[in-house]
């Protein structure tokens, strides 16, 4: 029986893997194409890829053979044979049950341990690739400038003796920009030895170079500018090659992102970004309440302690109204005092007398049910806010600020109209700048969960891939790849979109990273447990023939009513 699993199984493997490696290769292709990389990088990639994608191509290949095993043995009916028998399909199954169970702990072990060093060798060389510069290329009526501090362009080449023609080359070094120029009829361009230079020798041509002046006397004389024209019959140019050489980052740069790390470090990780936001969201609230002006209940407590609080407060409130001693005198005030256009004058309201020995107890609470004295010399329509004793505590003064705005200039009210708006337009960048930190610390988080639950959610896949494969090769009893191919991919495909979806609303947030990530086997394992219970009571739901009798006996009966009629 392991025999005949096994060899499949390999073989499935090593063409999903196949398949997986070509869909690597094609989404990498312009990264890889037209670098001039040697054949040692490019299988270097090739094999960290293969053992990155192993853990991808291993449940593919157990649904994948499981179906052709069982397929095979039900179309030549030894598994009639091995029921007739008296041996039940779960006894039949159980030495594959182990050596799948067997599978996913390796793929677990494989995926804590070996996956993250293949990741940080996969990215590190991919990111080398896509920072490699492009190997020299110079085509037809393009400006090149890979090569540093020049431009070159030609107008025709012949690739069989490959002579260039109408050849430009601007020098741009030291930052010139294009003041030296060289123009040649023809020419030839070779590459020495070792590399590391491009000879071109140019034929009939000259080179023109305006003469680097002193700014200030090139502002006085804008209409001179010195130059000098060179002809010449034959002129040999070298140039430097750099960059093109390739070059490896340090591994150490990648080594902390969180596809590179095992099962224990996601943790260690994960607890310091965890950290990290609390530390984050108390240091947002302390630096809110400081600069914003917003204040603890413990400091109100300790303000309203004071005996001279409401005096001083009351002070503050009303010596904005007192008269400036320069101030000319309003012609009001010499009006009789039976006039109607008379002025009224403002008396200060009667201060909130709060006996200070009642607020020294230890229960801060008490302060709310102190009984306040009825204040009648205040106006009426201010009665409502000194009876609630509570609003009045807080806000800890006993005026209101709409009185005192309107006896302000219109100056100061634009004044302190601005200074708030400037306060509030400060306030809602710092929250806003702070959401944004808070929102990237919250994607690490979910992150590292992500890659912490994909270590086991892979290795679990094995036994989901297996309970449906076994039995649903045991009920259509189709062997070969044909069928069993067909009905694989679709399993899996619809297995990876479940995957995919659940780990982007994981990485988003919209669901927890444990949902998210669990979603596709939640979703698959039922139909494996319900796909064993059907195979182990012969049921012929999914068997073909069965659907082709029912029709042709409705199709009968039909045809029977017609004649009768």
């Amino acid at each position: 029986m392991l025999e005949s699993y096994l060899g499949p199984l390999v073989l499935t493997f090593l063409i999903s893997l196949f398949i997986l490696l070509m869909q690597f290769l094609w989404k990498y292709i312009d990264d890889l194409a037209g670098k001039g990389l040697e054949w040692t990088i490019i299988a270097e990639l090739v094999l960290y890829a293969s053992a990155r994608l192993v853990t991808m191509a291993l449940p593919l290949a157990i649904l994948l053979s499981s179906i052709m095993t069982f397929g095979d043995m039900g179309e030549n009916f030894e598994l009639t044979a091995i029921k007739s028998a008296g041996i039940s399909l779960q006894r039949f199954m159980l030495p594959l049950i182990y050596l799948t169970i067997l599978i996913s702990i390796g793929a677990y072990y494989y995926s804590d341990y070996i996956i993250p060093y293949t990741n940080l060798k996969t990215g590190t060389l991919i990111y080398d690739v896509k920072h490699q510069r492009p190997e020299l290329q110079i085509k037809e009526g393009i400006f090149y400038n890979g090569i540093e501090g020049y431009s070159i362009k030609i107008a025709k080449k012949n690739h069989k003796t490959n002579l260039l023609q109408n050849i430009m080359v601007y020098d741009h070094k030291n930052n010139k920009e294009n003041l030296n120029v060289t123009v040649a009829d023809s020419g030839y361009m070779k590459m020495t030895a070792d590399e590391s230079h491009i000879i071109l020798t140019l034929y009939n041509g000259y080179s023109y170079e305006e003469m680097d002046e002193p700014r200030k006397d090139r502002r006085r004389s804008e209409k001179k500018h010195p130059h000098q024209r060179h002809n010449f019959e034959k002129q040999v140019v070298y140039f430097e090659l750099t960059g093109l050489d390739f070059s490896r980052s340090d591994e150490d740069l990648f080594k902390n992102n969180f596809q590179m790390l095992n099962l224990k470090q996601l943790e260690y990780f994960e607890d310091s970004l965890r950290n990290e936001f609390n530390e984050l969201v108390v240091s947002f609230s302390n630096t809110l309440i400081k600069n914003n002006y917003f204040k603890k209940e413990k400091n109100l407590i300790s303000d309203l302690k004071n005996p001279s609080f409401n005096k001083k407060k009351d002070d503050d409130n009303n010596k904005d109204l007192k008269p400036r001693p320069n101030a000319p005198k309003n012609k009001a005030t010499k009006k009789n005092p039976g006039e109607k256009n008379k002025r009224p004058v403002i008396k200060k309201p009667q201060a909130v007398k709060i006996d200070s020995t009642k607020l020294k107890t230890k229960n801060p609470d008490s302060i709310r049910t102190l009984n306040i004295p009825d204040t009648a010399s205040l106006k009426k329509e201010k009665t409502d806010s000194i009876k609630n004793i509570k609003n009045l505590l807080t806000t800890k003064s006993a005026f209101y600020p709409d009185s005192v705005l309107q006896k302000l200039t219109q100056t100061q009210k634009n004044d302190a109209i601005n200074h708030a708006l400037t306060y509030a337009r400060a306030a809602q960048n710092s929250v806003d700048n702070s959401l944004k930190q808070f929102n990237y610390k919250k994607e690490r988080i979910r992150r590292h969960e992500i890659e912490w639950h994909r270590k086991f959610t892979l290795s679990f896949a094995c036994l989901v891939f297996f309970f449906i494969g076994a039995p649903f090769g045991a009920i259509i009893r189709k062997g070969g790849f044909g069928v069993s191919v067909v009905i694989s991919i679709m399993f899996f495909i619809f297995y990876y979109i479940l995957s995919i979806a659940g780990e982007k609303f994981a990485r988003e947030g919209v669901m927890p990273a444990y949902i998210g990530m669990w979603i596709s086997s939640f979703v698959l394992m039922p139909l494996g447990i319900f796909l064993t219970y059907k195979a182990t009571t012969d049921s012929v739901i999914l068997n073909a023939d069965t659907y082709v009798l029912f029709f042709k006996k409705l199709f009968n009966r039909f045809s029977k009513k017609k004649t009768e009629e």
